[in-house]
């Protein structure tokens, strides 16, 4: 029941998926800090839009919601542009609202929200390269999107690394240009965040948030014990569903099954991103967009639909319960 609730295609799931997510932040909002918090983190690169700009805690978590439902909205368009589930489906929307959410730590309006509007335009194109004679302004505009987000985010900038390789399990091959081209894109965001800097002396303050992303932080979130069971049920559910999708891999269309590869790529980067020492969990935000598709592909084509139900039910009970344990 409510696989098929949330995965129908109509009308009615426009309006539910923001009220889900209001209903996700409403326990935040309501009896969250009665305090004024600074939008930037220390994870982030301090932009003069962020730079010493403070709101109150519970407007920073209704403010959220906007940039959820602008990234809800691209995932719905990836799937029904790259067909990854066969159908187009709200699934993806309601299981990355779900796995972000659950973590209340998630709830504020914060830089990584944005940077993550950006790495979808760069999967989606990077996914548009595929059968083109020449790719070259894919390669570009899917480096300039990853710098830009990294703007936001640095250690996304990392993520450049890996787009070579995804044109190159979307495409089969690429020629030199299209290896060299998104890291010009990378780099082109970055020259003119440090010339805002400098032509506005505020070279110190840049190098000041610069240094600041390779300060080593204590993740005393993955010690709290509800955070830790829940992690261990998401690993448990994204083990089952890898191997489910590898069950179903030679039935699968060739372009279907290279969207994914390049899911798995990006999963495997972000997981070593996020065990460095200077990182932070807020790389959980990026690392829901393969999930949610690896995950929507599981419950709508395992066999079984009881085990479909209860394993959604359960996410969903974690993702309400968990915002009472701070």
């Amino acid at each position: 029941m409510l696989v098929r609730l949330l995965k129908a295609n109509y009308i009615y799931n426009f309006i539910l998926f923001p009220l889900v997510g209001i209903l996700l932040l409403a326990y935040s909002f309501l009896y969250g800090e009665n305090s004024f918090m600074g939008i930037s983190n220390e994870s982030s690169l301090q932009l003069f839009l962020f730079s010493e700009f403070t709101i109150q805690y519970k407007w920073a978590v209704a403010l959220n919601i906007i940039p959820l439902v602008i990234i809800c909205l691209q995932l719905l368009n990836l799937n029904s542009k790259f067909a990854f589930a066969n159908e187009r489906t709200f699934l993806p929307v309601y299981l990355f609202l779900f796995l972000v959410y659950t973590i209340s730590e998630l709830h504020t309006f914060q830089p990584i929200f944005i940077s993550t509007i950006f790495i979808i335009w760069s999967i989606q194109n990077i996914f548009s390269a595929y059968e083109k004679r020449c790719a070259l302004t894919n390669a570009f505009n899917a480096g300039l999107m990853i710098g830009i987000a990294g703007i936001f985010c640095f250690y996304l900038n990392f993520l450049v690394l890996i787009i070579p390789f995804a044109l190159i399990i979307i495409r089969g091959k690429i020629e030199w240009r299209e290896m060299v081209l998104p890291f010009i894109g990378m780099i082109l965001p970055w020259i003119f965040a440090v010339s805002g800097y400098y032509l506005t002396d505020n070279f110190d303050v840049f190098i000041s948030a610069f240094n600041s992303n390779f300060v080593i932080h204590h993740l005393h979130f993955f010690t709290q014990i509800p955070i830790v069971i829940y992690l261990i049920y998401l690993s448990l559910l994204i083990f089952l569903a890898s191997i489910h999708i590898i069950g179903r891999y030679s039935i699968m269309n060739i372009v279907t099954r290279r969207y994914f590869k390049v899911l798995v790529l990006l999963f495997s980067s972000l997981t070593l991103l996020i065990v460095l020492p200077f990182t932070q969990y807020h790389l959980l935000v990026i690392m829901a967009i393969p999930v949610s598709f690896l995950l929507t592909n599981f419950f709508l084509y395992l066999r079984k639909r009881f085990w479909a139900e209860l394993f959604l039910a359960i996410l969903i009970v974690f993702a309400f319960t968990l915002q009472f344990f701070r």
